[in-house]
């Protein structure tokens, strides 16, 4: 029996995947799916490439991967598949000096805002680490140690030791402050991680509260989820957090060695990684392409977990006849790295 395999590029991909994976809630797309494998790069040391409890991690639009490398007092900066590039910063108080950096973000124009946690302060530079200027004292912040930009480039900062956030313009004019220590709404258990999502929504990892809280970008309580636990939907003190542009959002669940996704009203959607893979991942960041980016403190490296949506291969083979009227065809289709706006190629035959 003759076998043919016809290969085509077709535009009726996505009528396919609709066919084949019912179609997902608002901000749930197929992103969902992640080659939980990923890559890594890094081990114990100050040479570069090398990282030492490294805490912050962020992403520029160009994929490269910028590390709070936290006891090293530096940052450095690499490709998305880990070549090393550059690095600044040593132990000290003065302008590109570090002490314990914890928190990093990116704006739109890839300047870099780094949480200076035991300076209480923040630092801005270029993307190549020229230094910009530089905000806070001791008061005005307490060990802050999560940072982030929303969309029109103010800067919002988790003031972990004054149990509050605290929101600036781009160049340290200050905005507007919410949250005390406790357990209510907008109160706070020493906050480690906050992320801005494209509305214009803050999130916060309440790390001593075992939750997640989120706000207006003025501070407005919107809602909570979590407890202290293991079972899906809680935590053991997550530290840092991410959100995705389809407002799905991402916790460094660091006391559970896993990384934990949920919508963005807190429906929990998956998780992946167990201790030996992970030990206490504190500082996450993902991509316009889903990609995820895992600061994986103790084990002293970085993680990149690729979205499974790259190409869409239908394969099939059948003889060189045509089907009989009612017969039955078996197709295996392999999905990955697919966005909601790709055309797609399809292998058939």
């Amino acid at each position: 029996m003759k076998r043919i395999r016809i290969t085509h590029v077709i535009l009726i991909a996505m009528a396919l995947i609709c066919l084949m994976y019912p179609p997902a809630s608002e901000g749930q797309e197929e992103q969902i799916l992640l080659t939980k494998s990923g890559v890594k790069w890094g081990i114990g040391g100050y040479g570069d490439g090398q990282f030492d409890a490294p805490r912050g991690i962020a992403l520029d639009s160009s994929g490269n991967v910028y590390v709070a490398d936290t006891d090293s007092n530096r940052i450095q900066k690499f490709t998305s598949d880990g070549v090393f590039l550059t690095k600044w910063g040593t132990r000290g108080y003065g302008n590109g000096q570090f002490s314990s950096p914890c928190g990093i973000a990116l704006d739109s124009s890839g300047n870099v805002y780094v949480a200076d946690t035991g300076n209480n302060r923040v630092q801005k530079f270029s993307s190549e680490g020229i230094f910009l200027m530089k905000w806070g004292v001791l008061g005005q912040f307490d060990a802050p140690r999560g940072i982030a930009v929303d969309s029109s480039g103010n800067v919002y900062v988790a003031d972990t030791g004054n149990n509050r956030i605290q929101k600036f313009t781009s160049q340290g004019v200050f905005l507007a402050k919410w949250g005390t220590e406790g357990y209510g709404e907008r109160q706070f258990g020493a906050p480690n991680g906050v992320a801005a999502d494209g509305s214009g929504s803050v999130y916060v990892a309440d790390t001593g509260n075992n939750r997640i809280q989120k706000f207006t970008s003025q501070g407005v309580f919107l809602a909570k989820w979590g407890t202290e636990g293991y079972s899906e939907g809680q935590f053991g003190a997550p530290n840092g957090i991410a959100v995705d542009r389809s407002g799905d959002v991402y916790v460094a669940d660091t006391g559970n060695n896993r990384i934990q996704k949920f919508t963005s009203q807190g429906i929990f959607l998956t998780k992946w990684g167990t201790l030996g893979q992970f030990s206490s991942p504190s500082g996450i960041a993902v991509d316009s392409l889903w990609n995820v980016c895992v600061a994986d403190t103790d084990n002293d490296r970085v993680w990149k977990f690729a979205s499974v949506a790259t190409d869409l291969a239908a394969s099939k083979d059948v003889d060189n006849n045509s089907p009989n009227e009612g017969e039955q065809i078996a197709y295996t289709i392999e999905v990955s790295n697919i966005g909601p706006n790709d055309a797609t190629n399809i292998s058939y035959g």
